[in-house]
């Protein structure tokens, strides 16, 4: 039963890695690049701002 478990065990990591060798060395190619329209894109400005100092009672 141990050695049943461990066959699977294996299988299964070498599944996975040959997957991500597959992946990683064909570099995504199924996935096709998408544009964005330039009419559509939005810019988010970031705003940085420091909060008050609090009172020396409030700590």
């Amino acid at each position: 039963m141990y050695n049943r478990i461990m066959l699977i065990a294996f299988c299964l990591i070498m599944i996975l890695l040959c997957a991500g060798a597959y992946s990683w060395f064909h570099g995504g190619d199924a996935l096709p690049d998408m544009e964005v329209p330039r009419e559509k894109v939005q810019v988010l400005h970031w705003v940085n701002w420091e909060p008050a100092e609090l009172p020396d009672a409030v700590i």
